[in-house]
């Protein structure tokens, strides 16, 4: 092979090698391109989880806020009702105190009282007793 015959050839090997470089910096600029919308993509959804996150939070922390004031609420009426209660009860003792005084103090007198009041207050028990005693005299009576 001649010198022009080589000089050809290295030409040609220059050219493909041209067009390689070419093709490989085309290459290049089109996997940088995207790579930068792969970037441009996760930054994305990375911002937009992030901000889902802090809505998230935001939300369980609102009904965190909630619940604790519901929880606290229940517990102020809770505490209330038990004062109450105690307040009741602490009251039934001195009414059932202040009845139990007022009976001794009225048995203490010995005051006659109507047949009509005694029928006022006279139960179901009393009653019965009644009818029986009434029955008694009655046969009694008869008998003599």
């Amino acid at each position: 092979m001649c010198i022009r015959d080589r000089a050809k050839e290295k030409d040609k090997e220059i050219e493909q090698l041209k067009d390689i470089l070419v093709n490989l910096k085309l290459f290049i600029s089109k996997a940088r391109r995207e790579k930068a919308n792969i970037e441009h993509d996760y930054e994305q959804r990375l911002s937009n989880y992030s901000k889902l996150v802090k809505e998230y939070e935001h939300e369980v922390g609102q009904e965190e806020m909630v619940r604790e004031n519901l929880l606290r609420e229940c517990d102020l009426e809770l505490k209330r009702g038990k004062e109450k209660l105690n307040e009741l009860l602490e009251r039934k003792e001195y009414l059932g105190d202040k009845i139990k005084e007022v009976h001794h103090f009225l048995d203490s007198l010995n005051i006659a009282v109507s047949y009509t009041h005694l029928r006022a207050h006279e139960t179901s028990l009393h009653l019965v007793c009644r009818l029986l005693l009434e029955k008694k005299k009655k046969t009694k009576g008869k008998n003599k």
